[in-house]
């Protein structure tokens, strides 16, 4: 009998060899066009155990083990991806600190997401303006008219547990990229099996891209958890049809709408295609209701958009990274055309213009240059695959793959990973962790193609499965001998270590800004606390002559306070005096 999780076409039918061999030979143009050879010493030793998996007497025992392993229990395939879950979980920090990386946050997007997660853990999703709302703006925040973030909230809500335990965010980060890892297992396992499910685990590991930002306040590993929440959840209503599950659907895709909205459009209208598909043949009442459950799931998290939407922008339907944009960065917004005029960014901020003037006005210039197919096949579409795979020579096996797309679930997560470079052709600026979140989809292509050659071949099975797992291991940093790429920040590692060891608290360190100094490292961020003045550490921008304003301002509030400037340029942490005392004293100029 058949195995209920296993898609029909690859049990039950063998493609002929004609096919086999024409789809083999696109994926080995595809291998040729892009090839890695510098990764020669890794395809060496993947090509030498499948070699010995192929000799007789050796592969037919291994694939006898491996076919213990490919129809899981249900208890086992939980235990399973227990067990993956926690390994992760230790590895992945491991793994960064091996890196010689210090976990702490850097991007400017950390940032915004941490000071988000703070107003959530309080039940806000923002404050009123703060009265010093200038020394306290920075990237992608909002100081007027109310404070806060100005990304989709779906991100940091994943951070509120961590704000409420005081826990450092690398361990909400690890814990979100390990079940990650563990739910690739299962929707594999779900839809191939528990031999191709464990590789997927490995190779998903073995991304670089991922490995990175494992770590990090991001949005793409918590996007892709819940795309794989949603695509389980997908999988479990087809299989019972029960309106609980429809429910859960809906949960996940609603909080993935307002995570990464155009991911989410893009990875999940898919399955909402399939699900409407599913329902065909059903009663008008019965799909209504399945319908109807899927909204009710989804309706708490675009509510909350919503609400955000008006709170900050005064709009229902305007969100307020757009509002953010069209202020700061002009001409970043969807569409397809150059931008060869010489714009500025209007931001109160120089490091704000200064960022937009040395990251984003090349991107702009440049943006539609190539021609819309170039753009989307050669910097998207190639980029992502880059991402996803670890190694070019899983090419091979792509296009083989596409045999096994005949079960709603599997074309629905690849036509997922085909639009997304797709409607990222529109956005000017490309970043390659994008592509973290269709690792999924092309991992379980390779892996399908795997499935037909072992199905078509039989005694190739052992050969297959080592072969994938040697790419894998040996795309791992500890075994290359490399390091995963990383911001390294020394300015912000510096201020950190410097702020963790004051001689006086609470305390407000004001920060000095000058051209030259790195845009990317910007400490003006308040993580520890929903509003700036909670905080035992304060940071604001020295304002130089307007300094008097935040002086007097601490001074009525809290005069033992003590004030600190930090120079950037010199990396020097120096001591101003207590709050009430720099009130009584002459205007401060900062030294300017």
């Amino acid at each position: 009998m058949t195995p209920d999780h296993l898609p029909q076409e690859v049990v039950s039918a063998r493609a002929p060899i004609w096919l086999i061999v024409v789809l083999l030979g696109a994926g080995a143009l595809l291998f040729a066009l892009d090839s890695d050879f510098g990764r020669y010493p890794q395809y060496i030793v993947a090509a030498g155990v499948a070699a010995v998996a192929l000799v007789p007497g050796v592969g037919a025992p291994l694939s006898r083990r491996l076919d213990r392993l490919r129809l899981p229990s249900a208890r086992v395939k939980g235990i399973t991806a227990a067990v993956l879950f926690t390994a992760s979980v230790c590895y992945l920090p491991f793994s960064a600190l091996l890196a010689e990386r210090r976990i702490f946050p850097t991007y400017h997007d950390e940032f915004m997401y941490l000071v988000q997660a703070q107003l959530l853990a309080h039940g806000r999703l923002w404050l009123p303006a703060h009265p010093l709302a200038e020394f306290f703006d920075s990237f992608f925040l909002f100081t007027q008219p109310v404070y806060a973030g100005a990304y989709f909230p779906g991100t940091a809500l994943f951070y509120v547990p961590g704000v409420w335990f005081a826990l450092p965010p690398w361990y909400t980060s690890a814990f979100i990229a390990a079940a990650t890892v563990a739910l690739i297992y299962l929707v594999t396992t779900e839809l191939v099996d528990g031999v191709a499910g464990l590789l997927a685990a490995l190779l998903t590991l073995s991304l670089e891209q991922f490995r990175v930002v494992a770590v990090m306040t991001m949005s793409h590993t918590a996007m892709l958890l819940l795309f794989l929440m949603t695509f389980l959840s997908y999988l479990r209503w087809r299989r019972h049809r029960s309106i609980a599950w429809g429910v859960t659907f809906g949960v996940f895709a609603g909080w993935a709408a307002i995570t990464r909205p155009l991911d989410a459009a893009c990875l999940i209208l898919p399955l909402g295609l399939a699900m409407l598909w599913d329902l065909r043949g059903y009663s008008f009442r019965r799909a209504a209701f399945t319908l109807s459950a899927v909204v009710i799931g989804a309706l708490p998290f675009l509510s909350l958009q919503l609400i955000f939407d008006r709170g900050v922008t005064g709009h229902w339907l305007q969100t307020p990274i757009t509002t953010y944009g069209r202020a700061n960065f002009p001409g970043l917004t969807l569409g397809f055309r150059p931008h060869p005029e010489a714009t500025e960014s209007t931001s109160p901020l120089p490091q704000v213009r200064d960022y937009y003037r040395q990251f984003l006005r090349g991107d702009l210039n440049n943006y539609g240059t190539q021609g819309f197919l170039r753009t989307w096949v050669g910097e998207r579409w190639k980029q992502a695959l880059h991402v996803s795979l670890p190694a070019h020579l899983l090419l091979l096996l792509l296009p083989l793959g596409l045999i096994g797309l005949s079960r709603p679930g599997a074309a629905a997560l690849i036509a997922g990973a085909i639009l997304l470079p797709f409607a990222y052709t529109f956005w000017p600026s490309y970043l390659n962790h994008y592509g973290v979140v269709l690792a999924p989809a092309y991992i379980l292509l390779a892996l399908m193609g795997g499935e037909v050659l072992r199905r078509r071949l039989p005694g190739t099975g052992a050969a297959i499965a080592l072969a994938v797992a040697a790419l894998a291991i040996g795309s791992l940093p500890e075994m290359r001998g490399t390091r995963d790429h990383f911001v390294s920040a020394p300015i912000l590692l510096d201020i950190n270590d410097k702020l963790a060891h004051l001689e006086h608290t609470p305390a407000v360190v004001l920060f000095r800004y000058q051209p030259g100094s790195d845009v990317h490292e910007e400490p003006v961020f308040n993580i520890d606390s929903a509003s700036p003045d909670q905080a035992a550490v304060v940071r604001a921008h020295d304002r130089g002559p307007d300094n008097q304003r935040i002086f007097e301002y601490y001074a009525r509030r809290e005069p033992a306070r003590f004030f600190y400037r930090y120079d950037r340029a010199r990396a020097e942490l120096s001591p101003l005096g207590w709050a009430k005392d720099l009130a009584a004293s002459t205007p401060d100029t900062g030294g300017r």
